[in-house]
């Protein structure tokens, strides 16, 4: 959105602030999430649609009582335009086990990372070895919504590993997720429209240009904003 340079640089600062206050709340419920994704990836391994293959003995099918340590595997863009954003996401998960004591339940949790470089196949193969050589108990990430698209897909369909979304997700990801993907930060649309209302309200501009990606999550943003903008009393003029 082509906004005035003063509005754009308070925006950006409070956008630093708040992912960084996110990533941690995020990593914080690491550990709860991974319980509840035990349960509920038992339940999803016995649904006729999901593979019975390539699906390791330590994987998410087992009871949390059987469970010797806790696995969870982020994985990003550690290298490419988004190495910033992955790294910074790597030290919210890190700082947050270090405040848990890398343990849940008595029960220690290792943590694996693994840099995808943004290519939706490379996501998909990491997480593949996660799943099938270190039998994760947990996924998190990508951020880049086309190679997130593509792991909520795979996870589903391997004996049912819960993914955690880092940031807020498109809702054209859930349609393959078969109930197992987590969003704490809510859909793409919700953010950008109340963002949408608060730059007719608050800013008080009335029209606006927009520019955005031919990407799904970029189109989620985009219709979101629209539509709070323009409820708001503003015009979009592209």
């Amino acid at each position: 959105m082509q906004l005035r340079q003063d509005a754009r640089s308070g925006i950006k600062g409070g956008s630093v602030m708040c992912r960084k206050s996110v990533f941690l709340v995020m990593a914080v419920l690491v550990a709860l999430v991974a319980l509840f994704g035990l349960a509920c990836g038992q339940t999803s391994s016995e649904s006729t649609s999901a593979p019975t293959t390539s699906v390791p003995a330590t994987s998410a099918q087992q009871g949390s009582s059987s469970v010797s340590t806790f696995k969870i595997a982020y994985q990003d863009g550690f290298t490419g335009p988004m190495s910033y954003d992955s790294a910074l996401t790597d030290q919210g998960i890190q700082t947050a086990l270090k405040q848990l004591g890398s343990q849940v339940l008595g029960k220690p949790i290792e943590y694996l990372k693994a840099d995808n470089a943004l290519d939706p196949v490379q996501a998909v193969d990491k997480a593949r070895q996660f799943v099938e050589t270190k039998g994760i108990h947990m996924h998190m990430g990508p951020i880049f919504a086309p190679a997130a698209a593509a792991v909520t897909d795979y996870l589903a369909k391997a004996g049912g590993i819960p993914e955690v979304a880092i940031l807020g997700w498109s809702s054209e990801n859930m349609k393959t997720a078969n109930n197992l993907s987590f969003v704490p930060q809510g859909f793409l649309s919700c953010g950008a429209y109340y963002f949408g209302k608060y730059v007719v309200e608050k800013l008080k501009y009335k029209t606006v240009s927009c520019l955005y990606l031919e990407d799904t999550a970029a189109y989620e943003i985009q219709a979101g904003f629209q539509k709070g903008f323009e409820e708001a009393g503003g015009k979009v003029l592209c």
